[in-house]
């Protein structure tokens, strides 16, 4: 329940109560929250305050009031969490508020199942169960209930309703009574003291508010075939599985529980054609007593991933989650939790979802990942049907040919993207999960390539493409898809700089040329005939470094003012120092390299004393840059500058290079091989 409003700070605001995101169409009402602050002692400041939006003081300290949030520029812990109950009060109804956390429970699992994190995912669709239902018995006390003083047998503690859990003990009580239950009237057995069980009250029991809530749907279709998948469910699961750890703390729990399931199994047989009211009301008991069940055992038992079948825990999630959807009916809300037949959740996919050693690829650019609610799931014809679509083949990332056979776990089957170096495989589980990697198919692409990839476009052809078009083409009609986020690696790594010249090739272009200008006005103007200083920038370093070293001279872009007399001053012998001052944003640079481009110069002008250096620039540097900040250059320039010009070592560093020349062959002096050793 405390979901539904989060709790926030900021430097300005001691506290910030802003409604969550996913609890749409919720707003506070301004004018009750307004009331209450008046009541509190706060003022309002007319000035300041308009129709959607109020500002208020106490004590001049601040607050503000809007339809989404609340903020409290100082606000003493004693009076935050009263404050937040009565928001709570004004927001909605208690129905709703549980309705909602029902719903954010029920997102979180989905996520949780597409991550493979299956313990949390088990734990949150319980807590969806039992907030969906809880919403139900809140509705049925404000809006259908007939005898009025069901209401007061909580009032001892009216902000909290006390429906407690799922328990066997509480199953066992609804047990023992349901054929007198079925015969009384709907609400009798809510007071009565034969359901309680334990410390737990009657009307705390929630197996007690099935038969109200529950009476009047019996015969109809939507219940009856949400019953029947309650009972598929629980007749897959092998209950002797449960209390053979006797060392766990689940153990007693487990056997209570494993005792009343196979009482129901056995009763079941008669009752669904002699007594289907019976029926009904003892499997959907089971069912929920079976899923705290499976709570709890994901919260405490080491064994719950050798216990608990993985299709157990995808077949009672899409079950509850059809639960929701009937909840949400009965409260008469505009909710269905798929507004198509695909839904694409707020969390990235998990790459350990079906990671195998033929998915395990350097060349994969996009990861994504979901899973397919079918109760009809049959792998071994999905991927029949895929196969026969054209552009499909059973060629997994190693070359190797995908076999299947009829106990095939899990498939990999390939799609081909076709007019790019892209292809798609698919892998496929027993269970429904799967996992879409698109790969580079060709390995000897440049790795810039993955960069220069835009994720929109692959996302959504994967979508539209993949998902809408073939995967639901091979499932059945009633079949719903469940996909995350991509995972891209490429984009994993990016920084600021990145980042922002990735939006558009031309801010990048800009940024390079605005540099370079000035890069070129500045040393221009601190060269004398003496000692000349030029400098360049990139933020692809191993390609500038290729287009320099084919050029005539080496220390001048082709078009640069500069150019035809500076080098005229070096071929008249006028300059005695060069100074080029490579600046870079990438990859550190080779020390062969540096020694290659030196070597070139050095044989280029046998009598010019010269330096070159490399500069990487660091993030914090970049983001100066970014804000056209190029005091760092100026420094920089000067600095080695005035160490090079103050060098007594320039004619012993000149030596050493020449030696170099006169021990290396002519043809390995050649541009080829700089070429080479910058690749």
């Amino acid at each position: 329940m405390n979901e539904l409003i989060i709790e926030n700070s900021d430097l300005l605001h001691e506290v910030i109560y802003v409604i969550d995101d996913d609890a749409q169409e919720i707003k506070y009402p301004i004018q009750r929250v307004v009331d209450f602050l008046l009541s509190e002692g706060y003022l309002i400041s007319k000035s300041e305050s308009k129709r959607t939006s109020f500002v208020l003081y106490k004590n001049k300290v601040k607050t503000t009031i809007t339809e989404n949030f609340i903020s409290f520029q100082k606000l003493e812990q004693v009076y935050r969490e009263r404050y937040k109950q009565n928001f709570y009060k004004y927001l909605i109804s208690r129905s709703k508020i549980y309705y909602q956390s029902a719903l954010q429970n029920a997102k979180a699992s989905k996520i949780n199942l597409i991550q493979n994190q299956r313990r949390t995912c088990v734990s949150n669709m319980y807590y969806s169960l039992h907030n969906s239902f809880a919403s139900m018995v809140e509705f049925y006390k404000t809006e259908k209930v007939i005898d009025k003083s069901i209401l007061e047998l909580d009032n001892t503690n009216e902000d909290e309703t006390k429906l407690e859990h799922f328990t066997p003990i509480a199953l066992e009580a609804f047990k023992n009574n349901i054929d007198e239950i079925l015969i009384s009237g709907k609400e009798d057995f809510i007071s009565r003291q034969e359901m309680n069980a334990g410390r737990m009250k009657s009307f705390e029991n929630p197996f007690t508010w099935i038969f109200p809530l529950f009476s009047e749907l019996f015969k109809e279709e939507k219940f009856t075939e949400m019953v029947e998948t309650m009972v598929e469910s629980l007749n897959k699961v092998n209950i002797e599985n449960l209390g053979i750890d006797t060392s766990s703390r689940c153990s007693s729990f487990e056997i209570q529980l494993k005792l009343i399931l196979k009482e129901i199994r056995e009763s079941s047989k008669e009752d669904r054609i002699s007594n289907p009211q019976k029926y009904s009301c003892l499997n959907m008991a089971a069912f929920f007593a079976y899923g705290y069940m499976l709570r709890q055992s994901a919260d405490y038992d080491s064994l719950f991933e050798v216990k608990i079948p993985h299709q157990d825990i995808i077949n009672w999630t899409i079950i509850t989650s059809n639960f929701l959807n009937f909840v949400s009916g009965f409260l008469s809300e505009n909710y269905n939790e798929f507004s198509g037949r695909v839904q694409k959740l707020d969390a990235e996919s998990s790459t350990e979802i079906l990671k195998s050693l033929d998915n395990d690829s350097l060349n994969t650019v996009m990861t994504m990942t979901g899973i397919i609610i079918d109760k009809d799931f049959n792998l071994i014809d999905i991927i029949k049907n895929l196969y026969s679509q054209k552009g499909y083949n059973m060629i997994n990332q190693r070359g190797m040919i995908t076999e299947m056979s009829e106990n095939t776990d899990n498939i990999t089957i390939c799609r081909l993207l076709f007019s790019t170096p892209l292809e798609c495989f698919i892998s496929i589980s027993s269970q429904g999960l799967f996992r879409v990697d698109i790969v580079l198919s060709d390995t000897t692409i440049d790795t810039k390539f993955s960069k220069g990839i835009n994720q929109f476009y692959l996302e959504k052809l994967i979508h539209e493409e993949i998902i809408q078009k073939d995967l639901l083409s091979v499932v059945s009609k009633n079949a719903k898809i469940v996909r995350g986020i991509p995972s891209t690696p490429q984009y994993n790594s990016l920084g600021y700089l990145d980042l922002v010249l990735g939006i558009h090739e031309g801010i990048k272009f800009k940024f390079v040329s605005k540099i370079n200008k000035y890069l070129r006005d500045f040393t221009e103007k601190i060269s004398n005939e003496k000692f000349v200083i030029n400098s360049d920038f990139s933020i692809n370093s191993l390609e500038k470094l290729k287009f320099i070293s084919r050029q005539n001279s080496i220390l001048f872009v082709p078009r640069s003012p500069r150019r035809r007399e500076v080098i005229n001053q070096i071929e008249n012998g006028l300059t005695d120092k060069l100074l080029f001052i490579f600046f870079y944003t990438d990859s550190e640079i080779s020390s062969n390299i540096k020694e290659s481009l030196e070597t070139k110069i050095c044989k280029e002008y046998p009598k010019l004393d010269f330096k070159v250096e490399f500069v990487q620039i660091t993030d914090v540097e970049t983001r100066q840059l970014i804000e056209e900040d190029y005091s760092y250059f100026e420094v920089k320039i000067k600095n080695l500058m005035e160490k090079f010009g103050n060098s007594q070592n320039s004619d012993e560093f000149k030596q050493q290079i020449e030696e170099l020349i006169e021990s290396e062959t002519e043809d390995e002096l050649e541009i080829e091989g700089l070429e080479a050793t910058v690749k």
